[in-house]
């Protein structure tokens, strides 16, 4: 039997609830307040995409992400939600800030099968209280049966990437470290010149590797990460684009492996699967 064909899809839903100071989501890569697609042929290549992943002939394994906020467009849920029932798809994972997930999930019951919707759920500690975070984090690993992971950024304060840890692993919810990235850095200025202290702000003041190791990141996936900033001639990686790929970027099943957002690669630890 063939192994499953993984893709990873960037959508151009800019629709977000959050105004992190630090989102990489800049440029003409930018999220929105105020609206969920900002091309109206945005959403009916979303559309055509997505039809085009429930409809193949072989086992897919899929990411979808986004720009904003999956959770606050009905109409990405939509979409999400359908390709969760074919048959051809085992699974589909969705970045999100867990916000909405109470609000949201009861709404797409009945047209998701929600035991094949994995959630990559990154905490923001300014935009929302750590308990609520992983209250949402609960309910929709624990009421509606989801594959769900714990994100934390780790900036300059690894304590609080280790009080999320605690409150993740406490709750019986499984956790990752990612690094946290200059959102400036991956843009046209920036000048690269081979150090990746430019792009990572914790390597300006500690030793990041030993550091994602001391919150329980791993630090040979991260070592990856890092390597990853630039492209073979030295230059800087480029934009991720709103195009599908069957690459190692999206979740392996029993593999570890790196996935990138617009140009900045960072380290997955946790495959659906994974204990």
């Amino acid at each position: 039997m063939s192994q499953p064909v993984r893709i990873w899809y960037v959508a151009a839903q800019r629709l977000c609830n959050f105004d992190c100071p630090y989102c990489v989501s800049v440029g003409s890569w930018a999220k929105s307040r105020r609206y969920d697609w900002k091309d109206p042929g945005d959403r009916d290549t979303f559309t055509s995409i997505t039809g085009w992943l429930g409809s193949r002939p072989f086992e897919v394994e899929v990411r979808l992400g986004s720009l904003g906020e999956p959770f606050a467009s009905p109409f990405f849920l939509k979409r999400a939600g359908w390709l969760t029932r074919q048959p051809g798809v085992r699974y589909v994972e969705l970045l999100s800030n867990a916000c909405l997930l109470k609000q949201r999930l009861p709404t797409i019951e009945s047209m998701a099968n929600l035991g094949k919707l994995s959630l990559w759920l990154t905490w923001h500690d300014s935009q929302m209280s750590l308990e609520k975070f992983i209250c949402a984090a609960r309910f929709a690993q624990e009421e509606y049966g989801c594959f769900v992971v714990v994100n934390a950024l780790l900036f300059d304060d690894s304590e609080t990437v280790k009080r999320v840890k605690s409150a993740a692993l406490e709750a019986g919810l499984r956790f990752n470290v990612d690094l946290g990235y200059d959102p400036f850095a991956p843009s046209k200025a920036f000048e690269h010149t081979g150090d990746a202290a430019a792009a990572v702000p914790l390597m300006r003041t500690a030793d990041a590797l030993s550091t994602v190791v001391a919150c329980g990141g791993d630090g040979a996936l991260t070592e990856v990460a890092l390597m990853g900033l630039t492209s073979p001639l030295g230059r800087p990686a480029g934009p991720a684009t709103t195009t599908c790929s069957s690459t190692s970027m999206a979740r392996p099943t029993g593999v570890r492996g790196t996935r990138s957002w617009t140009g900045i690669p960072t380290a997955t630890s946790w495959t659906r699967g994974s204990s």
